[in-house]
């Protein structure tokens, strides 16, 4: 083997060693990043789930309100996570109730807050609400 033929199998040694950390770098990159964002869809389905349950403690303190409208709390537990709602009437506004609820499931957390303006019929047993209009949604 002469020298220029061992100089010519170095350099490309050296060159493909360069090329295979090249490609290694880049590999382990993308891999980074797959696993972050990873990461970020999980909280997001997390959180998502969160506010779906929150609206649920928000529709459960709803049908409540009907049967307790001096306020109340419910908190429920299901195998997504959980929910507590809380609903209260406010004094500055009569027929007028707010409704928090916040959900979590895994490391997600949300929060939905309504204001109920309710109307209420008089029976012999006394008030009933008989019809609800909501709005006001807030995470």
């Amino acid at each position: 083997m002469n020298a220029r033929q061992s100089s010519t199998r170095g350099l490309a040694s050296i060159l493909a060693l360069v090329t295979l950390s090249v490609l290694t770098l880049i590999l382990a990159s993308v891999l980074q990043h797959n696993a972050l964002r990873r990461g970020e869809l999980k909280r997001e389905r997390e959180a998502a789930a969160a506010l779906s349950l929150a609206d649920s403690g928000v529709d459960e303190a709803l049908h409540r309100l009907a049967a307790s409208p001096e306020g109340g709390r419910v908190t429920r537990t299901t195998d997504r996570g959980g929910y507590e709602a809380v609903w209260r009437p406010l004094r500055e506004t009569p027929g007028t109730y707010e409704i928090v609820s916040r959900g979590r499931s895994g490391a997600g957390a949300g929060a939905v807050v309504r204001i109920v303006r309710a109307k209420a019929a008089q029976a012999d047993a006394g008030a009933r609400l008989t019809a609800w209009e909501a709005s006001g949604e807030a995470p």
